[in-house]
């Protein structure tokens, strides 16, 4: 199952669910109606005041109000995204500074997988928990999070620490979170129901039929609850097996996932969390963090022993942990980084790293993890310790547009100076002075590893930061590629966190409702990507047949053409099926690679795309093996 296929398959469970709680309402007003009338009116009610519409209505407008209520409460106050759900386990944000080794050894994993899987870099909390366990949350790439105990930091070696962080990553790319956080919703709204009871049966009075009301809502709401864990683990199982597939493809290490779980079955304190919270978000975890399920269907993760053979079916049921501790002096002396790979990857790339884009996309491989190690033992540590702080990561991003025109740059220099960002200003000195040696397909994992920095900005700065880049980027009158990207990039995966967050809307769109915006996005690419016209024009039309199969469109004229084209086109585009997105990113890479190269500043507009459109893409690799056009679509 491809990228695609498991978005569909996510949008598809949410909508069942959405289904299944309407149906547990609707039992649920019945059962508290049938309460109402054999408390309040007697067991021997006549039938015409029993089917009273106003005593109806108006009970089961007070249990939506409860059970609705409840829910958008619940929903609210996860609006944070994944930051929410880990302060709630009692979570403490990793600083980027750290110098704990086991804690820097977590963080370069996390970012070499981020890199890897094409995603901004997400904050990693700390839970204080003796047992093994981690969890990805959030709504999307753009707000997600790593919680992973101390337990896990200290007991994992490298490649087990891997590959459970393979294992969160996949939930992020396959649209787990977002259900995950919604099952937190519907159930909450529904134990709201027996909260309601202990209310009322709380209640005095001579002759009050209120506790025994109050009584029937508890009994009403428990069940709607336990029906309701029912389903939360029966969804969250299945995903479990298909994110130990997808940890061992990224990793290409099932050793690591299986010693993971071997050690979990191999200490007391197992996976266990003592967070009051932990039963709300047992199904966000790597593994069972409560204690053992009375009945299997109550689990909210398949057994461990099926899960490591699986995984290794040489497996014999041992759980003695077959590697040596993780916090011994060898590897907490190496815990920053693993063995630097080969520096200076070769430049990138030809068509064929382009065409295999599709097939990796949400499923980044083994390649794309150690092309990942690789940049990051290129980057400078100066510089990579910039991108941690908000200060740090302000000027990087600067830096990123800074003009070599001496002239030009004096006014970029000074408009800071003079109130655009003084204070990233005066640190911006050195790292000027490395960016003339920074490769440019540096440039996007920089930025992906700087959204670690720019989240930790206030507001004010934020917004300050969003007034200043347009302004530096504009000072050439041009706008090139590589700073179209760096905007998309910025306004996507920031607005959410600084309380921007778009409307959400549910993908509806089909292959006729996006036909102009095709056009536009097509058109735009292929004036920006070949020189003469008609080659221009015979990528807009390898394009657009790819998508838009006997339908005939004419490309706009180049003097229509333009990056804000562009931005419009994404907005509506954003909206289609992942069927329909993953046909306009196929008819994309052909309008790409339709003169037989691709230069690094279209991969990064490629990647743009494919990211503003909600599908995070690897770094094009610049040694891909050949992809067929079947093997991409």
């Amino acid at each position: 199952m491809d990228f695609f296929q498991s978005q569909e398959v996510a949008r598809r469970k949410t909508t069942i669910l959405v289904v299944y709680f309407v149906f547990a309402v609707a039992l649920i007003i019945a059962s508290v109606y049938a309460a109402f009338l054999l408390i309040f009116l007697g067991a021997d009610v006549p039938l015409d005041e029993a089917m009273d519409g106003r005593s109806f209505l108006g009970v089961t407008i007070s249990t939506l109000m409860v059970v609705i209520g409840g829910s958008l409460y619940k929903t609210a106050a996860l609006r944070g995204g994944g930051e929410s759900v880990a302060l709630s386990l009692g979570g403490v944000a990793i600083a980027p500074g750290t110098r704990d080794a086991q804690e820097r050894r977590l963080l370069n994993v996390v970012e070499e997988m981020a890199i890897a899987a094409g995603t901004p870099v997400p904050p990693v909390y700390l839970l204080p928990e003796p047992g093994i366990n981690a969890f990805a949350a959030g709504y999307s790439p753009s707000d997600a999070v790593i919680g992973v105990t101390r337990g896990a930091v200290q007991q994992l070696s490298r490649d087990e620490l891997q590959g459970v962080i393979g294992h969160e990553f996949s939930h992020i790319l396959n649209g787990d979170m977002r259900l995950n956080i919604r099952l937190m919703g519907y159930i909450f709204g529904i134990l709201c129901l027996t909260v309601l009871g202990r209310v009322l049966l709380r209640t005095r009075g001579k002759k009050n039929p209120l506790p025994i009301f109050g009584l029937a809502l508890m009994i009403v709401g428990s069940i709607g609850v336990f029906f309701g864990r029912l389903i939360k683990s029966a969804v969250s199982r299945q995903r479990e097996y298909l994110a130990d597939a997808s940890a061992v493809q990224f990793t290409r290490n099932p050793g690591g996932l299986a010693g993971a779980l071997r050690k979990i079955g191999g200490i007391t304190a197992g996976s266990r969390l003592t967070s009051p919270a932990a039963e709300e978000a047992s199904h966000m975890f790597f593994a069972n963090g409560l204690g053992r399920a009375m009945f299997s269907l109550m689990a909210t993760h398949p057994p461990l022993a099926d899960r490591i053979k699986r995984i290794d079916p040489a497996f014999t049921g041992d759980f003695t942990a077959p590697t040596a501790p993780a916090n011994s002096q060898t590897e907490a002396n190496t815990a920053k980084s693993p063995p630097p790979p080969p520096r200076q990857p070769p430049p990138l790339p030809q068509h064929l790293a382009a065409a295999g884009l599709l097939a990796h996309i949400g499923a980044p491989q083994p390649e794309h993890v150690a092309y990942a190690a690789a940049l990051l033992a290129e980057l400078p540590s100066d510089l990579h310790d910039a991108l941690h702080s908000p200060i740090g990561a302000r000027a990087a991003v600067y830096g990123l547009v800074i003009a070599d025109d001496p002239a030009i740059r004096a006014q970029q220099l000074q408009l800071l100076q003079d109130g655009l960002d003084a204070e990233a200003a005066d640190v911006l000195t050195p790292i000027l002075a490395i960016m003339p040696d920074l490769p440019p397909h540096m440039r996007i994992p920089l930025v992906e590893i700087a959204f670690t920095g720019l989240r930790q900005m206030s507001a004010a700065q934020y917004d300050a930061f969003c007034a200043a880049l347009p302004i530096l980027v504009e000072a050439d009158d041009q706008l090139d590629l590589f700073e179209y990207t760096l905007q998309l990039m910025i306004v996507r995966h920031l607005n959410p966190h600084f309380g921007k967050r778009p409307r959400d809307v549910a993908p509806n769109a089909t292959l006729p409702d996006v036909i102009d915006a095709t056009v536009a996005l097509f058109s735009t690419l292929a004036c920006y990507g070949h020189d003469a016209e008609a080659d221009a024009m015979r990528a807009f039309a390898a394009g657009f047949a790819r998508v838009h199969a006997g339908t005939h469109r004419d490309m706009l004229p180049a003097e229509s053409c333009s990056l804000a084209l562009v931005g419009t086109a994404l907005e509506k585009l954003s909206r289609a099926y992942p069927a329909v997105t993953k046909r306009i990113l196929e008819g994309c890479v052909a309008v790409i690679a339709a003169d037989q190269r691709v230069t690094v500043e279209e991969a990064e507009l490629l990647r743009a795309v494919a990211d503003a459109l909600g599908c995070p893409a690897p770094p094009l690799l610049p040694d891909a093996p050949p992809q067929s056009q079947s093997a991409a679509s």
